[in-house]
């Protein structure tokens, strides 16, 4: 609602309590342009919510304006909605203006009768009265219509080297004597526009082109001065400038739509205040019919011509006042042959062909230009083609209530399909679908994946208007972004199949099948017919869940607060290991994975000295040694639909994280198509991540040439594996320094408890892209010298800086053993806390550490004694490792007094520390232990710490590998992590129940109701391709 006072939004809250309200700007009285653009931005993002809601049901959308003064202008919105319904025929728009002497309750009243009745979709109340907007036709040759031009007359053509200028401009110059004709634009002159020029001056005219943004007020304040003071006078003004970047509301942003609405809106505004003084003849607004008529593709572009619409009545009335001088008329006009913006042919076809219209011809549009000026109306339309049919749509009685499905209809359609089987019916519409995509694209429907997103078979605007308009010839009025709201033609064959059954029906030949079997028994029917009837019910009111997949599953049930989550899926790359198993034999082996900074890195000339001071006053690297991924940049962008040029741009962290989501999910068995049909896609991706200096290469690659720009955003790094999968749970980055990857795996977990998502991706990635980094560290003294990181271990010295990325696939424990998932182990608990100020930024707090171990293992309901395994940050320094200690035997002493009794170790030892990937890799380590059970060694440990009386604590640093005993209580494992900044993430992961795993049960039974097990593990129906350099 527009310009009605607060009382009367209270007033309507209270009688209309189930509607959404929506109050537009209305309080820019000098420039109505502005309020007209936020209130766009605002119907945009609505309709677009509208819009992504898969339901059947629909949507009236109610413009109610306060229309006196300015604020008529606004009622050009509703061309805006006017197009959305064109777009997606769920959206029923209705106009109700409010006029002069009409009280608060009586427009409640109105508001409320139009919403039952619908018959009126534009309506007016004023002074008790209501009336409906209609078209009147009225005869050119009834009037005649006499040429408009004047010898000598000055002449301003906006947008005047388009088509419809130079028409306009060629006619003045051939029919006036000695006139000026002045065209302006925003582009500088070329030789095209020159030689135009010439041609129109040759004909006998003073013919000049200004260079001027017509949305800049400055520039048309300047152009107006430039022209009175050059020629004096300004008799007629032909306001042709606009701009179209079609594009469907579903997919157009506020940025596009505001560059269509400037010329049109705020040029219009802009030049009739500049000229608000001057003695105009007239002044001529080239509307479009898509402003009255709506054009799919075009809601931005119909808002436009409507805003004009709207203010040649408003400026007319001016001129009655005395405010303004000349006539104003807004024309909406059909195609020209021969001029108007270039159009595609498809889109063409699809505005004119599907309507009966044929472009305009230039001697045609004349005449209407001439009996436009001469007119006393504000606005005309004018068509050309198949006339006898808008002669009875517009002229017509108004079209009868399209507010609400027939109750009686949906009975009888339901009754009718009692006995139909929905998921023949579906595969037989797939099939259909199949066929005619094929035919639309050329492709066999032979080589056409109903599971295939359709973005790999080329879809674009043509085929989408195609595809649109042979379905329409079938079911009627569809969502002309259907193909841009479902991802595979399986989906929009579930969507048809459940919204358009007895179209369905009828296309696919399963209609005399269908009444033959209504023959059958009573019972049979009963049984069918509430399961028929019930999913219609569900699709209408469950309007959050997607029309796209079918989800014949059992109930959800209700899940206790601090349910067990299960890692289902696990994935890993690590210093000289590309994958977990051979990161698991590199822990067995004791096997120190530390090296030297590699040469294609960067050179370590200029970069290295063994002198910390040294290094530290010359801002250079006293440590050469890091624990690196061989082949970090190996990347096939085309497996995951990027193109290599972006792949390049990309940071190597977002595409490691990437891969190793799809490895994660293929050690669950889950496919993409698996966490639709089962999970809905509400799937959630949390990447932890805090290494940035892929960006820092870009001025060096621009110096040497190149137009290339290297970036890093964290965001992307979550968000780019949502995209992939299709997937729309939360997608989050996490940067808490080193606590990253856990951190993020403790938000994976409350999501999930909170069934804010039904799986999980979490992990993190850390990469040392620039040396930088390196000589950041150095000058904080927090390297080791010497490459060992030797964690408990005496001359403890700083730690070692490492790379990896590491991803676990999480689901609630029941739903996990409910889909017969493998199991690597269960979370029992996660908690979080920051050490708050201690004696250095860098400086953990003992005390901060100590309890939120404690709140974590109360949180399990899990007793210190049972803990057989710890694995702990243990960055090797001389004040981090002690600190962690007091910290982890303070939590204890709570249960136990006991001493020696858990094994204690860390994965930094052998692979350096990951920063971000440092508790995804510890993690790992505790599953791969659990699943051998065998105890790891810790490196560099042979003679400890001595600040650590270790006698006095629980703990027991792994010197060796040993099997890992069962004691007479379950155990449970703990991963740990310390980190600079202070957040303190704790996971109380332990070993699985024993439950028959999916591989398992597939042993067994090579085939599931449902699922096909499959050797293929690419995104698409071919094998998956060697890994290549990008």
């Amino acid at each position: 609602m527009c310009g009605l006072e607060p009382h009367f939004q209270d007033l309507c809250r209270s009688r209309l309590p189930e509607a959404q309200q929506i109050v537009l700007a209305s309080n820019r009285s000098e420039r109505p342009d502005l309020d007209l653009m936020e209130n766009a931005d605002r119907m945009l993002l609505a309709l677009q919510e509208a819009m992504k809601d898969r339901g059947t049901g629909k949507v009236l959308v109610q413009l109610v304006i306060h229309s006196a003064g300015e604020l008529k202008l606004q009622t050009g919105l509703y061309a805006f909605l006017n197009t959305a319904r064109q777009e997606n025929p769920r959206i029923v728009p209705q106009l109700i203006e409010i006029g002069e002497g009409v009280n608060e309750t009586a427009i409640v009243h109105w508001i409320m009768e139009a919403k039952s009745t619908g018959s009126c979709e534009r309506l007016r109340i004023q002074f008790g009265s209501v009336s409906c907007f209609g078209w009147r036709e009225e005869k050119m040759e009834e009037r005649g219509a006499v040429t408009p031009w004047k010898d000598g007359g000055v002449y301003l053509i906006t947008g005047g080297m388009g088509g419809l200028g130079r028409q306009f401009a060629a006619d003045i110059c051939r029919k006036a004597i000695r006139p000026v004709v002045i065209l302006s634009g925003r582009a500088p002159l070329d030789a095209k526009k020159e030689e135009q020029l010439a041609f129109l001056s040759s004909i006998g005219a003073n013919v000049e082109y200004i260079q001027a943004d017509i949305a800049d007020k400055d520039q048309v304040d300047d152009l107006v001065l430039l022209l009175i003071r050059k020629y004096g006078v300004l008799n007629g003004i032909i306001h042709c400038a606009g701009v179209i970047q079609d594009g469907y509301i579903l997919r157009k942003t506020v940025k596009e739509m505001h560059g269509v609405l400037s010329p049109k809106v705020t040029g219009l505004t802009f030049l009739d205040q500049a000229t608000q003084d001057m003695a105009l003849d007239f002044l001529v607004l080239c509307s479009s019919i898509a402003g009255s008529l709506g054009n799919p593709g075009q809601a931005d572009y119909a808002l436009a011509n409507a805003y004009m619409d709207a203010y040649a009545a408003y400026r007319n009335r001016l001129v009655a006042e005395g405010l303004r001088f000349g006539r104003t008329i807004s024309i909406n006009w059909p195609l020209w042959k021969d001029g108007g913006m270039e159009v595609a042919n498809h889109t063409e076809d699809g505005r004119n062909g599907n309507r009966g219209l044929t472009a305009m011809e230039t001697s045609d549009g004349l005449e209407v230009l001439y009996f436009g000026i001469a007119t006393k109306h504000d606005q005309i339309m004018t068509l050309s083609g198949d006339i006898e049919r808008w002669r009875d749509e517009l002229l017509g009685t108004a079209e009868s209530s399209r507010l609400s499905e027939s109750t009686s209809y949906l009975a009888q359609t339901a009754a009718s399909l009692t006995h139909l089987n929905s998921d023949m019916l579906k595969e037989r519409t797939a099939e259909q679908l199949k066929e005619l995509f094929g035919k639309t694209i050329q492709v066999p429907s032979s080589r056409i994946s109903l599971h295939e997103p359709l973005e790999s078979y080329g879809l674009d605007s043509l085929i989408v208007n195609q595809m649109n308009r042979q379905l329409e010839e079938i079911f009627g009025d569809l969502s002309k972004t259907l193909f841009y709201e479902y991802m595979t033609l399986g989906e929009v064959a579930d969507y048809l199949s459940s919204a358009h059954t007895d179209a369905c029906v009828r296309w696919s030949g399963y209609e005399n099948e269908s009444v033959q079997e209504t023959t059958a028994p009573e019972e049979q029917a009963q049984s069918v017919f509430p399961t028929l009837v019930s999913r219609r019910k569900n699709r209408q009111a469950a309007s959050t869940l997607p029309a796209t997949v079918q989800t014949d599953r059992p109930e959800r049930q209700e899940k206790p607060a601090n349910e067990p989550i299960a890692i289902i899926g696990i994935s890993g790359r690590y210093p000289q290991a590309d994958d977990v198993q051979q990161f698991w034999d590199n822990l067995m082996a004791g096997k120190d994975c530390i090296t030297e900074v590699p040469e294609e890195r960067w050179s370590l000339n200029g970069f290295y000295t063994p002198d910390p001071g040294t290094a530290v006053e010359s801002g250079m690297s006293y440590s050469k040694w890091g624990g690196f991924l061989e082949g970090f940049a190996e990347f096939d962008p085309l497996f995951f639909n990027i193109s290599p040029k972006e792949a390049m741009m990309m940071d190597p962290q977002e595409r490691l994280f990437l891969q190793a989501c799809w490895h994660a999910l293929e050690d669950a068995g889950y496919t993409r198509e698996l966490l639709a049909v089962r999970h809905r896609r509400r799937v959630g991706v949390y990447a932890g991540v805090t290494k940035t200096g892929h960006d820092l290469y870009g001025p060096q690659v621009r110096d040497k040439g190149d137009n290339a720009h290297p970036y890093t955003s964290f965001s992307s790094v979550a968000n780019r594996v949502s995209y992939f999968l299709n997937v729309n749970g939360p997608s989050m980055p996490v940067d808490t320094m080193c606590s990253s990857s856990l951190t993020a795996i403790h938000e994976a977990c409350e999501h999930l408890r909170r069934d804010e998502c039904e799986v999980a991706i979490a992990g993190g990635v850390n990469l040392y892209l620039h040396p930088s980094s390196y000589t950041l560290l150095s000058a904080q003294n927090m390297l080791s010298a010497d490459g060992k990181c030797r964690s408990f271990g005496e001359g403890a010295n700083g730690f070692v800086p490492g790379e990896g990325v590491g991803v676990v696939i999480l689901k609630p424990l029941s739903t996990a053993v409910r889909d017969r998932d493998n199991i690597h182990a269960v979370i029992r608990s996660t908690s979080i806390n920051h050490g708050g100020k201690t004696n250095g930024y860098t400086v953990p707090s003992p005390k901060a550490q100590g309890d939120l171990i404690r709140a974590a293992l109360d949180k399990a309901g899990v007793d210190a004694r049972t803990i057989t395994y710890l694995e702990a940050h243990g960055t090797g320094t001389e004040l981090g490792d002690p600190i962690e200690i007091t910290g982890l035997t303070q939590a204890f002493a709570v249960d136990t007094k006991d001493t020696g009794f858990c094994a204690i170790g860390s994965a930094k030892s052998n692979i350096g520390h990951l920063e971000a990937a440092a508790g995804i890799a510890g993690l790992t380590k505790i599953v791969l232990q659990m699943k051998h059970r065998k105890l790891v060694p810790s490196l560099h440990v042979s003679r400890l710490n001595p600040n650590i009386s270790f006698q006095k604590t629980p703990f027991k640093v792994q010197q060796h590998m040993e099997d890992w005993q069962r004691p007479m209580i379950q155990e449970e494992e703990k991963s740990m992590s310390i980190h600079a900044g202070q957040v303190f993430p704790r996971l109380v992961p332990e070993d699985p129940m024993p439950i028959p795993s999916l591989r398992s049960i597939c042993r067994m039974n090579r085939e599931l109701p449902g699922y096909r097990l499959s050797n293929e593990s690419s995104p698409s129906s071919s094998s998956l391709p060697k890994m290549k350099p990008a």
